[in-house]
């Protein structure tokens, strides 16, 4: 009896859980493709060099608290050919003087939980929170030397020596499917859930609204935008809160409710008068990224979507607030609006870097639930446990961060998309599959 030829398969875009999901495919046998619609791969993982400084700074993702800890990452050795900084502390929140050490905890674990882009009581910026807060206490969040493009390189040396390919500068339309993806065995999309049920012919791309006959859904709903600013300084950032230049990431918002009130705006679509912000400061940490007498400073604001704001000022003036003078050491700032962001990754819609998955259920609800692997009470089961994953076409599958467990450097969405489609895919090459 001789075995069945290897599955052909397409993965659509190259971030974090593309190339966790080529991965994992060609470790599992398949011939892998992989489609990157801009010249480099590599998604929110990307650095970029400012020639005029000799500076390095991360496109999108830079502190790194879930790359310990991912299964994905510790099976293919990511620790062993990646070098990470960890500083001396996780994360930290600037404050107004005064407040009192319950005010300073509770702010702390707020700032965390808003990494969700949501205020921090929401149930699933509190989960954010709980993870992002426990992975800090468990193993730090650690900072890539040389930048975040180290994690990008070694993931594709991987692949290739898997015997996978990358191709770059091909977007892909859902509306007119290169051959390779219409003939492959399989499909995996990188994508945000709307562009890969379209390319699947369940969602008018139009209004967002996934057809009934696919799920009874309604369009899908994404959050605020983020706002990004890439500072080259002259000195490192003069906090008057010492502690917060032993921190990975600041959080900049002052107390919970302040917090809690700001991310109430920009989801309402209106700025806030001191909007939450994200802050690294990775030069303190890894003198690799600027030269002898030169830092670098990463950061964001949460603003509403499709803002157009100038993050260079806004972010400017908000540091200011908790280190007077830090705009005098600002030597050159490149800027990303939230209705720019999109131009950078199209799945960025109106700048939200979570495409959309935190909001509501949808972290859960990307996938098609239609799709039955199987007949009877078992099949069902079955179909409810994937349905973040799977799409309304056979063989295809949602694999980005729109998919459990959500957002974040760690190539688990990937990892489980890819498994499943392997799975499946199996089960369909069996005797009793081709029944």
């Amino acid at each position: 009896m001789t075995s069945a030829p290897p599955a052909r398969a397409v993965v659509v875009g190259s971030g974090p859980n593309g190339l966790a999901s080529a991965i994992t495919l060609a470790r599992g046998g398949a011939r892998v493709r992989v489609l990157e619609a801009t010249t480099t791969p590599g998604g929110g993982m990307r650095s970029f060099l400012n020639e005029r400084f000799g500076t390095v700074h991360d496109h999108c993702s830079a502190v790194h608290p879930l790359a310990r800890l991912s299964p994905f990452f510790r099976r293919i050795g990511l620790q062993r050919s990646v070098e990470f900084v960890t500083p001396p502390r996780p994360f930290a929140q600037a404050m107004e003087s005064g407040s009192g050490p319950l005010g300073r905890t509770v702010a702390t674990f707020a700032g965390i939980a808003t990494h969700a882009m949501l205020p921090p009581g929401a149930p699933l910026a509190l989960g954010t929170g709980l993870l992002l807060g426990g992975a800090g206490l468990v193993a730090g969040w650690p900072i890539p030397i040389g930048g975040t493009q180290r994690i990008t390189d070694f993931l594709v040396e991987h692949l290739e020596e898997l015997g996978g390919e990358i191709e770059c500068n091909r977007p892909v339309s859902p509306h007119d499917l290169p051959e390779e993806i219409e003939t492959a065995d399989l499909v995996l999309w990188d994508t945000d859930a709307e562009l890969a049920h379209s390319a699947a012919g369940g969602v008018d791309r139009r209004s967002g609204q996934i057809g009934e006959a696919v799920t009874r859904r309604g369009p899908r709903r994404y959050g605020p935008g983020a706002a990004k600013a890439d500072f080259v300084t002259n000195a490192p950032i003069p906090w008057s809160d010492a502690r917060l230049s032993e921190a990975a990431t600041v959080h900049v918002g002052g107390t919970w409710r302040q917090m809690a009130s700001a991310e109430r705006s920009v989801g309402h679509g209106v700025l806030a008068e001191h909007p939450v912000m994200l802050v690294s400061q990775p030069s303190v940490f890894d003198p690799t990224r600027a030269p002898r007498g030169l830092h670098t400073v990463w950061a964001y604001a949460h603003v509403p979507a499709d803002s157009s704001v100038d993050p260079a000022d806004l972010i400017t003036r908000e540091i200011e607030r908790y280190a007077p003078g830090f705009s005098k050491t600002v030597l050159d700032a490149r800027t990303s609006t939230a209705a720019s962001m999109a131009e950078y990754n199209m799945n960025y819609v109106g700048g939200d870097i979570a495409s959309g998955a935190t909001r509501g259920l949808q972290l859960v609800t990307s996938g098609h639930a239609g799709v039955r692997p199987g007949s009877g009470l078992r099949g069902r089961l079955e179909g409810v446990a994937t349905a973040p994953w799977t799409l309304p076409r056979r063989g295809w599958y949602l694999c980005s961060g729109t998919t459990p467990p959500g957002p974040g450097v760690h190539g688990m969405s990937g990892a489980i998309a890819a498994s499943l489609a392997l799975r499946q895919r199996r089960a369909e090459q069996s005797p009793r599959g081709r029944r």
